[in-house]
């Protein structure tokens, strides 16, 4: 089984802001922050470009292996529809010139996606923000060429003839706002604009296509910065490239140590998951511990539901009849010490239903009800499925007993 073969929407509610691992799928993910793009005229709007990995992309998209720009793309092909916020979703077959595209697995109404014609696609953002997005040359890729924001002021992004992004300009005057420059496949570095004569540069440096350090920004004509990002890597079970050491340019360290026959995706194929997490703050500060553990008969991929085969092209948990619940359990250690426990269930469509959190005898367990019928499948369930209808929590101490102290429940009609 390829890494590409593992698609599920659980991947979509986790933050690809920092670095952490993803209490649903155990997956270890980065993020680094490039350039937040801001129209002249309009407060608080803005659009963050980063870089972001995942252990579940092989492909070199220009930045090493298992890294992408956070931009919005739609494979013709494949039928894949990605938000530069890191989610995905499967489209069903693309409708008529001039027609909305529908999705297979989303219900929250908090975009659009409009087909012009067979190359040129508009997504429309709840923020206002509208993507273009352009197929370039003969690739099925149609990626992000235009951000428009609510006041109209449009960013434009060119792309060489590697289909790779070579620069974002501001569409009123032309200034370059990010100029990226290539050597073969990767990029090298980022420019950006004069300010007060001086340009600033990002370098990056990659050893056998995996991307080992992205430099602070500095001064383009001087000598590259010493402040950078780490990374070092290794390849689990032949295929997945994940991460093992996250070190950031203020001596903060994230070590990442993982369970290569993790999940199971069938009785006899697995995929990886982060197993424990040792965080170093640097400065003197103590080490910080954490272990994951999950549940191994029931999991994200909807292992032992009664399926008998992986479907590679949609989310496998969602096609479960009937109730499935899978869970995680987070530790945080001071030696041997726990100090700290956060459990966690979900439901068959990976939407959160209990927490429990337990620190220094104290126990909080969040319970959410959602708008859903376990006995449907996800294209029968309400637009509203993802909305809590209700949200019960209670406090209490956690000895051999538990003393309920308090509760309060939130009903949303």
């Amino acid at each position: 089984m390829k890494a590409t073969d593992i698609y599920s929407n659980a991947f979509n509610f986790g933050s690809y802001i920092n670095t952490g691992v993803d209490p649903r799928t155990g997956q270890y993910s980065a993020n680094i922050n490039i350039i937040a793009l801001r129209p002249n005229n309009v407060g608080n709007s803005e659009q963050t470009l980063s870089l972001s990995f995942s252990p579940l992309t092989t492909l070199n998209n220009g930045f090493g292996i298992g890294w992408r720009f956070s931009l919005t793309t739609l494979d013709v092909k494949t039928l894949t529809f990605s938000r530069a916020n890191g989610e995905q979703f499967k489209c069903k077959p693309l409708p008529p010139n001039n027609n909305d595209l529908s999705f297979k697995d989303k219900k929250l109404k908090d975009l659009r996606v409009y087909k012009l014609d067979s190359n040129t696609f508009y997504v429309y953002n709840k923020n206002g923000i509208i993507e273009t997005l352009k197929r370039i040359g003969s690739s099925d890729i149609a990626k992000t060429v235009a951000l428009e924001f609510p006041d109209g002021e449009v960013f434009d992004l060119i792309y060489n003839s590697r289909f790779a992004l070579s620069e974002i300009k501001y569409r009123v005057t032309g200034k370059v706002y990010l100029k990226l420059n290539y050597s073969g496949n990767n990029c090298t570095s980022v420019e950006y604009p004069d300010d007060n004569n001086i340009s600033a540069k990002i370098a990056f440096d990659y050893r056998n296509d995996y991307l080992i350090t992205v430099t602070v920004p500095y001064d383009a004509s001087g000598p590259i910065d010493s402040a950078r990002f780490k990374m070092t890597y290794q390849t689990l079970k032949g295929v997945f490239p994940v991460i093992s050491t996250f070190r950031t340019p203020t001596g903060y360290v994230e070590l990442v140590s993982y369970k290569e026959n993790g999940h199971k995706v069938t009785d006899t194929e697995y995929i990886p998951y982060a197993a424990a997490l040792t965080i170093q703050p640097g400065n003197g500060q103590p080490a910080v511990s954490k272990s994951y553990e999950y549940s191994s008969v029931h999991n994200f991929l909807g292992y032992s539901s009664g399926r008998t085969s992986f479907d590679s092209s949609q989310d496998n948990l969602y096609l479960v009849t009937g109730k499935y619940t899978y869970s995680s359990i987070e530790r945080v250690l001071d030696g041997q010490s726990v100090v700290s426990v956060i459990e966690r269930v979900f439901n068959k469509f990976h939407l959160m239903t209990k927490e429990a959190k337990t620190q220094d005898n104290k126990r909080i367990t969040t319970e959410i009800t959602y708008n859903e019928d376990p006995s449907k499948s996800f294209s029968e369930q309400p637009e509203n499925l993802q909305q809590p209808s209700r949200v019960l929590t209670r406090a209490g101490f956690h000895f051999v007993f538990n003393l309920i102290k308090d509760k309060l429940t939130t009903e949303f009609l």
